[in-house]
Protein backbone atom coordinates (compact mmCIF):
# COMPACT_ATOMS: atom_id res chain seq x y z
CA UNK A 1 0.00 0.00 0.00
CA UNK A 2 1.45 3.21 -0.85
CA UNK A 3 1.20 5.78 1.57
CA UNK A 4 1.64 8.95 -0.23
CA UNK A 5 1.63 11.26 -3.89
CA UNK A 6 4.66 10.94 -5.63
CA UNK A 7 4.60 14.26 -8.76
CA UNK A 8 6.71 13.35 -11.37
CA UNK A 9 9.63 16.11 -11.81
CA UNK A 10 8.40 18.44 -14.73
CA UNK A 11 11.13 18.60 -17.53
CA UNK A 12 13.70 21.41 -17.72
CA UNK A 13 11.58 24.00 -20.41
CA UNK A 14 13.84 24.49 -23.88
CA UNK A 15 15.34 27.80 -25.07
CA UNK A 16 13.70 28.52 -28.66
CA UNK A 17 14.68 31.58 -30.16
CA UNK A 18 12.12 34.59 -30.66
CA UNK A 19 12.94 35.57 -34.59
CA UNK A 20 9.29 36.82 -35.01
CA UNK A 21 10.15 39.45 -32.58
CA UNK A 22 12.97 40.06 -33.70
CA UNK A 23 11.78 41.05 -36.92
CA UNK A 24 8.86 43.22 -36.35
CA UNK A 25 11.39 45.17 -34.01
CA UNK A 26 13.53 45.71 -37.10
CA UNK A 27 10.32 46.71 -39.03
CA UNK A 28 9.32 49.49 -36.90
CA UNK A 29 12.16 51.23 -36.57
CA UNK A 30 12.68 51.07 -40.33
CA UNK A 31 9.15 52.72 -40.76
CA UNK A 32 10.10 55.59 -38.44
CA UNK A 33 12.70 55.84 -40.40
CA UNK A 34 10.94 56.32 -43.15
CA UNK A 35 8.73 58.47 -41.86
CA UNK A 36 10.63 60.60 -40.47
CA UNK A 37 12.51 61.07 -43.72
CA UNK A 38 9.14 61.60 -45.36
CA UNK A 39 7.93 64.18 -43.13
CA UNK A 40 11.38 66.12 -43.85
CA UNK A 41 10.17 66.59 -47.55
CA UNK A 42 6.88 67.88 -47.04
CA UNK A 43 6.81 71.37 -47.58
CA UNK A 44 4.49 72.93 -44.17
CA UNK A 45 1.32 74.24 -44.92
CA UNK A 46 -0.08 77.50 -44.26
CA UNK A 47 -1.86 78.28 -41.54
CA UNK A 48 -5.44 79.07 -42.13
CA UNK A 49 -6.61 82.76 -41.74
CA UNK A 50 -8.72 82.70 -38.04
CA UNK A 51 -12.04 83.73 -37.95
CA UNK A 52 -11.82 86.58 -36.03
CA UNK A 53 -9.25 88.18 -38.83
CA UNK A 54 -11.85 86.99 -41.49
CA UNK A 55 -14.57 88.50 -39.83
CA UNK A 56 -12.47 91.92 -39.04
CA UNK A 57 -11.27 91.66 -42.78
CA UNK A 58 -15.01 91.64 -43.95
CA UNK A 59 -15.75 94.19 -41.38
CA UNK A 60 -12.51 96.77 -42.91
CA UNK A 61 -13.84 95.89 -46.09
CA UNK A 62 -17.79 97.35 -45.25
CA UNK A 63 -16.12 100.63 -43.84
CA UNK A 64 -14.37 101.02 -47.22
CA UNK A 65 -17.52 100.79 -49.49
CA UNK A 66 -19.28 103.29 -46.80
CA UNK A 67 -16.26 105.59 -47.30
CA UNK A 68 -16.38 105.08 -51.07
CA UNK A 69 -20.18 105.92 -50.92
CA UNK A 70 -19.09 109.23 -49.08
CA UNK A 71 -15.84 110.06 -51.23
CA UNK A 72 -13.71 109.91 -48.38
CA UNK A 73 -11.44 108.38 -50.62
CA UNK A 74 -8.27 108.47 -48.02
CA UNK A 75 -10.05 106.67 -44.98
CA UNK A 76 -11.39 104.05 -47.76
CA UNK A 77 -7.67 103.10 -49.32
CA UNK A 78 -6.75 102.81 -45.13
CA UNK A 79 -9.43 100.83 -44.74
CA UNK A 80 -8.76 98.26 -47.53
CA UNK A 81 -5.09 98.13 -46.78
CA UNK A 82 -6.60 97.06 -42.90
CA UNK A 83 -9.29 94.23 -44.64
CA UNK A 84 -6.30 93.06 -46.35
CA UNK A 85 -3.50 92.86 -44.06
CA UNK A 86 -6.24 90.71 -42.00
CA UNK A 87 -7.07 88.28 -45.09
CA UNK A 88 -4.66 88.70 -48.14
CA UNK A 89 -6.89 86.12 -49.79
CA UNK A 90 -10.03 88.37 -49.37
CA UNK A 91 -10.51 88.78 -53.67
CA UNK A 92 -13.16 91.76 -52.56
CA UNK A 93 -10.71 93.90 -51.02
CA UNK A 94 -8.12 93.39 -53.30
CA UNK A 95 -10.31 94.11 -56.58
CA UNK A 96 -11.64 97.50 -54.94
CA UNK A 97 -8.50 98.51 -53.86
CA UNK A 98 -7.38 98.20 -57.37
CA UNK A 99 -10.51 99.66 -58.85
CA UNK A 100 -9.45 102.57 -56.48
CA UNK A 101 -5.81 103.04 -57.75
CA UNK A 102 -7.12 103.25 -61.25
CA UNK A 103 -9.76 106.01 -60.10
CA UNK A 104 -7.41 108.23 -58.52
CA UNK A 105 -5.45 110.71 -61.01
CA UNK A 106 -2.83 113.08 -59.68
CA UNK A 107 -1.44 116.16 -61.98
CA UNK A 108 1.71 118.18 -61.44
CA UNK A 109 1.50 122.44 -61.93
CA UNK A 110 4.36 124.74 -61.72
CA UNK A 111 6.24 127.26 -63.98
CA UNK A 112 9.61 126.83 -65.28
CA UNK A 113 12.08 129.25 -63.59
CA UNK A 114 15.33 129.96 -64.70
CA UNK A 115 17.39 128.49 -61.40
CA UNK A 116 19.67 130.23 -60.04
CA UNK A 117 22.62 128.49 -57.51
CA UNK A 118 21.95 129.33 -53.76
CA UNK A 119 18.54 131.05 -54.41
CA UNK A 120 15.43 129.26 -54.57
CA UNK A 121 12.27 129.38 -56.62
CA UNK A 122 9.96 131.90 -56.46
CA UNK A 123 6.95 130.09 -56.96
CA UNK A 124 5.55 126.83 -55.23
CA UNK A 125 5.55 123.41 -56.63
CA UNK A 126 1.66 122.41 -56.92
CA UNK A 127 0.46 118.98 -56.76
CA UNK A 128 -3.29 117.46 -57.53
CA UNK A 129 -4.82 114.29 -56.36
CA UNK A 130 -8.31 113.57 -57.65
CA UNK A 131 -10.71 110.90 -57.40
CA UNK A 132 -12.41 110.25 -61.00
CA UNK A 133 -15.73 108.38 -60.35
CA UNK A 134 -18.00 108.37 -63.82
CA UNK A 135 -17.61 111.69 -65.05
CA UNK A 136 -17.24 112.83 -61.66
CA UNK A 137 -13.74 114.48 -60.88
CA UNK A 138 -13.60 115.10 -56.75
CA UNK A 139 -10.13 116.19 -55.10
CA UNK A 140 -8.69 113.88 -52.39
CA UNK A 141 -8.17 115.81 -49.06
CA UNK A 142 -5.32 114.21 -46.54
CA UNK A 143 -3.17 112.66 -48.21
CA UNK A 144 0.58 113.13 -47.72
CA UNK A 145 2.89 113.95 -50.58
CA UNK A 146 6.75 114.06 -50.34
CA UNK A 147 9.24 116.12 -52.00
CA UNK A 148 12.55 115.52 -53.03
CA UNK A 149 15.63 116.50 -55.04
CA UNK A 150 16.69 113.44 -57.91
CA UNK A 151 18.89 115.82 -59.36
CA UNK A 152 20.62 118.96 -57.84
CA UNK A 153 20.62 119.29 -53.88
CA UNK A 154 19.04 121.99 -51.85
CA UNK A 155 16.50 122.71 -49.39
CA UNK A 156 12.68 122.52 -49.89
CA UNK A 157 9.24 122.02 -48.14
CA UNK A 158 9.91 117.59 -47.72
CA UNK A 159 6.14 116.84 -46.33
CA UNK A 160 3.06 118.18 -47.53
CA UNK A 161 -0.79 117.65 -47.48
CA UNK A 162 -3.57 117.40 -49.46
CA UNK A 163 -6.22 119.79 -48.72
CA UNK A 164 -9.41 120.00 -49.21
CA UNK A 165 -9.05 121.08 -52.74
CA UNK A 166 -6.79 117.88 -53.22
CA UNK A 167 -3.61 120.40 -53.69
CA UNK A 168 -0.58 119.74 -51.80
CA UNK A 169 2.54 122.17 -51.95
CA UNK A 170 6.70 122.88 -52.10
CA UNK A 171 8.26 125.72 -51.80
CA UNK A 172 12.08 125.06 -52.97
CA UNK A 173 13.90 127.65 -50.47
CA UNK A 174 17.39 127.26 -51.76
CA UNK A 175 19.11 125.87 -54.84
CA UNK A 176 22.84 124.42 -53.65
CA UNK A 177 24.23 122.66 -56.43
CA UNK A 178 23.01 121.46 -59.96
CA UNK A 179 24.63 119.99 -63.12
CA UNK A 180 22.44 120.60 -66.36
CA UNK A 181 19.60 121.30 -64.09
CA UNK A 182 17.39 120.33 -61.13
CA UNK A 183 14.20 117.51 -60.70
CA UNK A 184 12.18 117.13 -57.63
CA UNK A 185 9.78 114.52 -57.35
CA UNK A 186 6.49 114.03 -55.46
CA UNK A 187 5.11 111.08 -54.07
CA UNK A 188 1.83 110.26 -52.13
CA UNK A 189 1.76 107.79 -49.89
CA UNK A 190 -0.70 106.50 -47.13
CA UNK A 191 0.17 105.71 -43.46
CA UNK A 192 -1.99 103.45 -41.28
CA UNK A 193 -1.05 100.77 -38.44
CA UNK A 194 2.94 102.12 -38.33
CA UNK A 195 2.78 101.30 -42.08
CA UNK A 196 3.59 103.22 -45.21
CA UNK A 197 2.59 102.46 -48.92
CA UNK A 198 3.55 104.77 -51.33
CA UNK A 199 1.45 104.85 -54.10
CA UNK A 200 3.84 105.26 -56.93
CA UNK A 201 1.90 105.32 -59.80
CA UNK A 202 0.90 108.91 -58.84
CA UNK A 203 4.24 110.26 -58.33
CA UNK A 204 5.13 113.45 -60.33
CA UNK A 205 8.53 115.25 -61.32
CA UNK A 206 9.39 119.14 -61.59
CA UNK A 207 11.96 119.19 -64.23
CA UNK A 208 14.17 122.76 -64.55
CA UNK A 209 16.86 122.91 -67.12
CA UNK A 210 16.87 126.73 -67.61
CA UNK A 211 19.82 127.86 -65.97
CA UNK A 212 19.30 132.11 -64.79
CA UNK A 213 21.14 134.09 -66.73
CA UNK A 214 23.60 134.86 -63.70
CA UNK A 215 24.35 131.61 -63.59
CA UNK A 216 25.58 131.66 -67.41
CA UNK A 217 28.93 132.12 -68.72
CA UNK A 218 29.17 135.99 -70.54
CA UNK A 219 31.08 136.62 -72.75
CA UNK A 220 32.69 139.93 -73.65
CA UNK A 221 34.12 140.62 -76.79
CA UNK A 222 36.07 143.72 -77.20
CA UNK A 223 37.30 144.77 -80.34
CA UNK A 224 40.29 147.65 -81.35
CA UNK A 225 40.19 149.73 -84.31
CA UNK A 226 44.21 149.89 -83.62
CA UNK A 227 46.01 147.32 -84.65
CA UNK A 228 48.96 147.63 -82.33
CA UNK A 229 48.43 145.17 -79.99
CA UNK A 230 50.90 146.55 -77.18
CA UNK A 231 48.81 149.87 -76.61
CA UNK A 232 45.57 148.00 -77.23
CA UNK A 233 46.69 145.10 -74.60
CA UNK A 234 47.18 147.91 -72.09
CA UNK A 235 43.91 149.39 -72.55
CA UNK A 236 42.06 146.15 -72.88
CA UNK A 237 43.57 145.05 -69.23
CA UNK A 238 42.16 148.16 -68.16
CA UNK A 239 38.55 147.84 -69.48
CA UNK A 240 38.38 143.86 -68.50
CA UNK A 241 39.59 145.40 -64.69
CA UNK A 242 37.45 147.87 -64.55
CA UNK A 243 33.88 146.02 -65.74
CA UNK A 244 34.60 142.49 -64.61
CA UNK A 245 34.43 144.05 -61.31
CA UNK A 246 30.59 145.24 -61.75
CA UNK A 247 29.77 141.75 -63.27
CA UNK A 248 30.68 140.30 -60.11
CA UNK A 249 29.06 143.19 -57.93
CA UNK A 250 26.01 142.03 -59.79
CA UNK A 251 26.31 138.26 -58.76
CA UNK A 252 26.97 137.33 -62.56
CA UNK A 253 29.59 134.87 -61.35
CA UNK A 254 31.38 133.83 -64.64
CA UNK A 255 32.71 136.52 -67.15
CA UNK A 256 35.02 135.57 -70.32
CA UNK A 257 36.47 138.90 -71.79
CA UNK A 258 38.17 138.20 -75.14
CA UNK A 259 40.48 140.62 -77.10
CA UNK A 260 38.96 140.25 -80.59
CA UNK A 261 40.59 140.50 -84.25
CA UNK A 262 37.86 139.24 -86.45
CA UNK A 263 36.37 141.95 -87.38
CA UNK A 264 33.99 140.46 -89.65
CA UNK A 265 32.70 138.49 -87.58
CA UNK A 266 32.38 141.02 -84.61
CA UNK A 267 30.75 143.49 -87.31
CA UNK A 268 28.03 141.01 -88.37
CA UNK A 269 27.33 140.00 -84.83
CA UNK A 270 26.55 143.70 -84.12
CA UNK A 271 24.22 143.86 -87.07
CA UNK A 272 22.36 140.79 -85.18
CA UNK A 273 23.54 137.71 -87.57
CA UNK A 274 22.03 134.42 -85.99
CA UNK A 275 25.26 132.42 -87.13
CA UNK A 276 27.80 134.77 -85.91
CA UNK A 277 26.33 135.43 -82.46
CA UNK A 278 25.74 131.56 -82.45
CA UNK A 279 29.45 130.72 -83.04
CA UNK A 280 30.29 133.80 -80.05
CA UNK A 281 28.58 132.40 -76.89
CA UNK A 282 25.89 129.87 -75.96
CA UNK A 283 24.56 132.09 -73.05
CA UNK A 284 21.51 134.18 -73.51
CA UNK A 285 23.14 137.24 -73.68
CA UNK A 286 26.22 138.41 -75.84
CA UNK A 287 28.01 141.54 -74.86
CA UNK A 288 30.34 143.56 -77.63
CA UNK A 289 32.27 146.78 -77.43
CA UNK A 290 33.85 148.59 -79.65
CA UNK A 291 36.99 150.67 -79.27
CA UNK A 292 37.84 153.78 -82.13
CA UNK A 293 40.98 156.03 -80.92
CA UNK A 294 42.17 159.08 -83.05
CA UNK A 295 44.79 161.70 -82.66
CA UNK A 296 43.41 164.81 -81.82
CA UNK A 297 46.55 167.53 -81.72
CA UNK A 298 49.91 168.16 -80.15
CA UNK A 299 49.78 171.40 -77.79
CA UNK A 300 53.51 171.05 -77.08
CA UNK A 301 56.99 168.70 -77.23
CA UNK A 302 55.31 166.39 -74.59
CA UNK A 303 51.62 167.19 -74.76
CA UNK A 304 49.25 165.69 -77.16
CA UNK A 305 45.43 164.85 -77.00
CA UNK A 306 43.43 161.87 -78.42
CA UNK A 307 39.45 161.20 -78.46
CA UNK A 308 38.49 157.44 -77.73
CA UNK A 309 35.11 156.47 -78.90
CA UNK A 310 33.16 153.20 -77.26
CA UNK A 311 29.99 151.79 -78.34
CA UNK A 312 28.79 148.87 -76.39
CA UNK A 313 25.84 146.64 -77.02
CA UNK A 314 24.06 143.93 -75.23
CA UNK A 315 22.30 141.35 -77.53
CA UNK A 316 19.27 139.04 -76.31
CA UNK A 317 20.57 135.96 -78.51
CA UNK A 318 17.26 134.35 -78.28
CA UNK A 319 15.45 137.01 -80.58
CA UNK A 320 17.95 138.08 -81.21
CA UNK A 321 17.44 141.88 -80.72
CA UNK A 322 19.43 144.44 -79.05
CA UNK A 323 18.53 145.18 -75.46
CA UNK A 324 21.09 147.87 -74.32
CA UNK A 325 22.96 150.03 -76.37
CA UNK A 326 25.49 152.93 -75.33
CA UNK A 327 27.86 155.02 -77.10
CA UNK A 328 30.36 157.37 -75.53
CA UNK A 329 33.20 159.88 -76.86
CA UNK A 330 36.19 161.08 -74.56
CA UNK A 331 39.44 162.86 -74.19
CA UNK A 332 42.98 162.02 -72.99
CA UNK A 333 46.16 163.81 -72.74
CA UNK A 334 49.57 162.78 -72.15
CA UNK A 335 53.21 162.91 -73.08
CA UNK A 336 53.45 160.95 -75.76
CA UNK A 337 50.37 160.36 -78.36
CA UNK A 338 50.37 156.69 -77.11
CA UNK A 339 49.66 157.89 -73.17
CA UNK A 340 47.22 159.60 -74.42
CA UNK A 341 45.29 157.73 -76.16
CA UNK A 342 45.02 155.59 -73.37
CA UNK A 343 44.03 157.92 -70.81
CA UNK A 344 40.80 158.85 -73.80
CA UNK A 345 40.52 155.06 -73.85
CA UNK A 346 40.09 155.49 -69.54
CA UNK A 347 38.50 158.15 -69.25
CA UNK A 348 36.06 156.42 -71.89
CA UNK A 349 35.56 153.38 -70.28
CA UNK A 350 34.41 155.18 -66.95
CA UNK A 351 31.21 156.43 -68.55
CA UNK A 352 30.56 153.38 -70.42
CA UNK A 353 31.12 151.89 -67.12
CA UNK A 354 28.56 153.78 -65.12
CA UNK A 355 26.09 153.15 -67.98
CA UNK A 356 26.77 148.92 -68.04
CA UNK A 357 26.17 149.35 -64.08
CA UNK A 358 22.96 150.34 -64.45
CA UNK A 359 22.00 147.58 -66.83
CA UNK A 360 23.44 144.84 -64.82
CA UNK A 361 21.50 146.19 -61.74
CA UNK A 362 18.11 145.87 -63.56
CA UNK A 363 19.17 142.36 -65.13
CA UNK A 364 20.07 141.55 -61.39
CA UNK A 365 16.53 142.02 -60.77
CA UNK A 366 14.81 141.08 -63.23
CA UNK A 367 16.56 137.41 -63.18
CA UNK A 368 17.68 137.20 -59.61
CA UNK A 369 15.05 136.91 -56.55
Amino acid sequence: MLEGTFLCDKPEPRYVPMRSSVTSVVFTFSLLVFLLIACSTISPVDEPVGAIDLALSEEYLERAGRALEEQRIHEAYIYLLKSLERNPENLKSRMTLENLNESLVSESHFIKEPITRGRGLERPLSFFLYHTAGEEVLPVPDVSVRFGFIEGTGALTEEAVTNDAGLAKCYVERIDTYEKGITIEAIPYVEYNSETVSLRHLAQQYVFSTVSLLEQIQHVYVLFDNPDRNVNSEQFAYMKNSLIRLFHENEFNEVQFHYMTEEILFNRALELDRSSIGVLTDSDMLFLVQVQTAFLSQQSVDFFFSGAQILLQIIDTKAPRIVFSEEVSRRGAGRTRELSAYQAVVNAVNDIARQLDLYLKEARRVYGV
